[in-house]
C-alpha cells in the first residue's frame, strides 16, 4: 500500500517567510546603498567647497597717508563711585548718601548735616581710587608711558566726573595716532579696589570706546568688565556718508 501525505498549508507558510526575509534583505541593501550614496555626496560637496576656498571674513584697513590711524578716546569708569573708607570715617555723610542714593528723605533741620548741605557728587567722588591707583600696568604701542597723566608735554589721561563717578579718559584729547593691529594696541591692567566697593554685589569697570570729541556715559554704552577676566577688544574705522 502507497500512502501519500500533502502538507499544502506547511509548504505555502514556508514559501511566505522565504519571500518576507527577500523583501526585508531588499529593504536593507537599498536603505545601506542609499546611505553610501549620500555620504559620497556629502564628501563631494565639501571637495569642492574647500577647493573653492570661500571667504567669510573680509579685512579692510584704512590707513592715513603716514600709515597711522587715529586712536580713539576710551573712557574706563570704576562702578564705586567713593571708597568704603572715607564713609567708615565719615558716617554721618554715609548717611547722607545712603539717603541720597536711595532717593530717601532726610531731616535737614538738624544741625549734623549742616556740613553737607552744599556738597556737590564732585566733592565726593574725589575720594574714590585715583587713577595710580586703579592702572597697575598700562602699555601703548609697546611702550610703558601710559600709566603716567601726561608724556612730553601732552596729556595722556584726564579725569572727570559724572553719572558714573570719578572715569578716567586715555587719549582725551585725540592726540594720538597709532599703528593698526596688536602693535598699535594698548594694554591695560586695571586694580577695582575691591575692598573699597561700598556695594559689594555689584564690583566692575565699564569702558567706553569713542571719539574724542564725544562725550560718552558708561554706565549706558560701555562693556562691563569684570575683576579676574581678560578681555581683548578690536574696532574698525568706518567711514559714514551724511
Amino acid at each position: 500500500a502507497v500512502v501519500s501525505t500533502q502538507s499544502t498549508g506547511l509548504d505555502w507558510a514556508e514559501r511566505s517567510f522565504h519571500i518576507f526575509k527577500r523583501i526585508c534583505y531588499f529593504i536593507y541593501l537599498s536603505v545601506w546603498a542609499a546611505a553610501i550614496v549620500y555620504t559620497i555626496y556629502n564628501v563631494s560637496q565639501s571637495v569642492q567647497k574647500y577647493l573653492g576656498q570661500p571667504v567669510r571674513t573680509q579685512i579692510s584697513i584704512y590707513r592715513s597717508e603716514n600709515g597711522s590711524m587715529l586712536f580713539p578716546t576710551i573712557s574706563i569708569c570704576n562702578l564705586n563711585k567713593v571708597n568704603k573708607s572715607y564713609m567708615d570715617q565719615n558716617p554721618v555723610l554715609a548717611e547722607v548718601w545712603e539717603a541720597v542714593s536711595a532717593w530717601g528723605q532726610l531731616d535737614w533741620d538738624d544741625k549734623k548735616y549742616d556740613p553737607y548741605r552744599n556738597l556737590t557728587y564732585h566733592d565726593v567722588y574725589k575720594f574714590s581710587p585715583t587713577w595710580e591707583q586703579t592702572a597697575i600696568a598700562c602699555t601703548h604701542a609697546g611702550v610703558r608711558f601710559c600709566k603716567d597723566l601726561h608724556y612730553d608735554e601732552a596729556q595722556i589721561v584726564s579725569e572727570d566726573y559724572g553719572p558714573t563717578g570719578r572715569c578716567f579718559r586715555f587719549n582725551p584729547e585725540g592726540l594720538i595716532r597709532s599703528k593698526s593691529g596688536d602693535y598699535g594696541a594698548i594694554y591695560l591692567r586695571l586694580n577695582v579696589n575691591r575692598r573699597e566697593y561700598l556695594v559689594p554685589d555689584e564690583v566692575l569697570f565699564t569702558v567706553a570706546i569713542h571719539h574724542h570729541t564725544q562725550y560718552s556715559v558708561t554706565r549706558n554704552t560701555g562693556i562691563q568688565i569684570s575683576p579676574g577676566m581678560k578681555y581683548k577688544i578690536g574696532v574698525r574705522a568706518v567711514e559714514r556718508e551724511e
